[in-house]
């Protein structure tokens, strides 16, 4: 799709660049000047045409990027809350291990003294 809007982007500066050529032109002591604008000569329809199917393309891309950035954060933070909520249950098992193991021990040390 950007390499549409790339050609298409291309076209409409080779068409200009055409235009620039048939307004300016040189005069006899080698200055530019301005040739009065002739409308016959340019075809503005295909311009704005091409213009237009340009501009719609842009909005098209950016409304596409729009929502595949939101799509894409809204998993990437669904992945982050799962792997979030992992880690919180490893700790909690790790920290019951550690109270078994600790009962065990204090309450073997607890029967000997006594």
């Amino acid at each position: 799709m950007a390499l549409f809007i790339a050609l298409i982007s291309l076209y409409l500066v080779l068409q200009s660049g055409g235009l620039l050529r048939d307004i300016v032109s040189q005069s006899s002591d080698g200055h530019p000047y301005v040739v009065p604008f002739d409308s016959d000569k340019i075809d503005t329809d295909t311009i704005q045409f091409w213009a237009l199917i340009v501009s719609f393309a842009a909005f098209v891309v950016s409304v596409a990027g729009f929502i595949s950035t939101g799509i894409l954060g809204w998993r990437k933070d669904g992945r982050e809350k799962r792997e979030a909520e992992l880690v919180r249950q490893k700790l909690e098992l790790e920290i019951e291990n550690l109270k078994r193991a600790g009962e065990g021990e204090g309450g073997g040390e607890a029967s000997e003294q006594g």
